[in-house]
């Protein structure tokens, strides 16, 4: 069973989001920087994408601590925030001005896997 499966399974049994396919949108997501040889990391509920160099290294290369999900990131993307009830996808990052003077926040939801991706895609290309 996937990583995936069980989070809808518990989702489901826990009376979550499940219904609202945002898991399925993460996973589209998944598959389309998958696909595209970008690098990211998956932690269930939460995309992180860091740029083209991956997730930065702690200063101090000798240590074993976990910086946790998302720390150094350039887009987080979750499938339990604004939109999720409508199966949409939430990032923080990779905003415009524009956009964070609208919603008046530093989060933007209700994208769907495409929208995102072609967010991320961009910034990747442009980095390389």
């Amino acid at each position: 069973m996937s990583t995936m499966d069980l989070l809808k399974l518990m989702m489901a049994l826990s009376g979550g989001f499940a219904e609202g396919n945002a898991s399925d949108e993460l996973e589209k997501l998944d598959d389309l920087l998958t696909e595209a040889g970008i690098p990211f990391e998956n932690f269930g509920m939460q995309i992180c994408y860091y740029g083209s160099e991956g997730r930065p290294k702690p200063k101090d290369s000798n240590s074993n601590v976990w910086q946790g999900p998302g720390k150094g990131a350039v887009c987080s993307v979750i499938a339990n925030g604004h939109g999720s009830s409508e199966g949409l996808l939430e990032i923080s990052g990779l905003m415009t001005r524009e956009e964070m003077d609208r919603v008046h926040d530093t989060v933007l939801g209700h994208l769907t896997a495409e929208d995102v991706f072609a967010r991320i895609r961009m910034h990747y290309e442009s980095s390389k």
